[in-house]
């Protein structure tokens, strides 16, 4: 049966317990000192757990960061879609027996699907909706005025800004796991020679192979 993959927290459990059974028990010392660990080794060790370790929080908190930029830009571009599905309801009601107008504040057919067209599509609208006396005058009768269209801009340049807030800590977030990946892969090669080694040096004290983090077949 294939050996169930260890998760980060249990590697880097194993290998201070590996670190610090080797300094606080004499004869893993002694026996694995005999297969070439002396202080040197010991140290290598040391320093690649405490860089997994360092890259581990590093990347638990731009992972984190990362999902609250999602979240927020998430939440923000949800209300504007709601807001904004509506007016377009309403502008296609107020410029019904205008159909030429349509056009002018992309009301044409159904939504973008696509994000961005759709962002591009909701500046169009309420820019028009300002600009254009015409449809300024239709629209107003319906409560969608200078202010209101306004406000959904500021809305769009918000959304725009943390978009790239977003964009940003993804970027991040992903060379963070990248590090985190090669430290705990290093580490865990590290660990793996280190057992193979006490799985000989021990052979007459298999307990204290487990003191190490690593589980022996009955």
């Amino acid at each position: 049966m294939k050996a169930k993959k260890q998760t980060e927290l249990q590697l880097l459990e194993n290998c201070r317990l590996i670190l610090n059974n080797f300094k606080e028990v004499p004869i893993i010392r002694e026996k694995m000192s005999e297969l070439g660990y002396n202080d040197a080794r010991m140290q290598h060790g040391a320093k690649l757990y405490e860089n997994a370790m360092r890259l581990y929080e590093i990347n638990k908190n731009e992972t984190a960061r990362h999902r609250v930029a999602y979240d927020k830009l998430a939440a923000d571009f949800a209300s504007l879609k709601k807001s904004y599905s509506r007016d377009r309801k309403i502008a296609k009601v107020a410029l019904r027996n205008y159909p030429e107008l349509w056009h002018y504040l992309s009301i044409n057919g159904s939504s973008s699907r696509s994000n961005l067209k759709l962002i591009s599509d909701m500046e169009t609208f309420y820019t028009n909706a300002i600009d254009i006396p015409e449809i300024k005058s239709l629209l107003a009768k319906y409560k969608i005025d200078d202010t209101t269209c306004q406000l959904r801009l500021n809305d769009i340049q918000l959304i725009k800004a943390n978009r790239d807030i977003y964009n940003k800590d993804k970027g991040q977030s992903q060379d963070a796991t990248k590090n985190k990946n090669k430290a705990f892969h290093q580490m865990q090669f590290w660990i793996n020679e280190f057992y193979a080694n006490a799985k000989i040096a021990l052979e007459d004290n298999p307990q204290l192979i487990e003191t190490i983090g690593k589980s022996i077949r009955s």
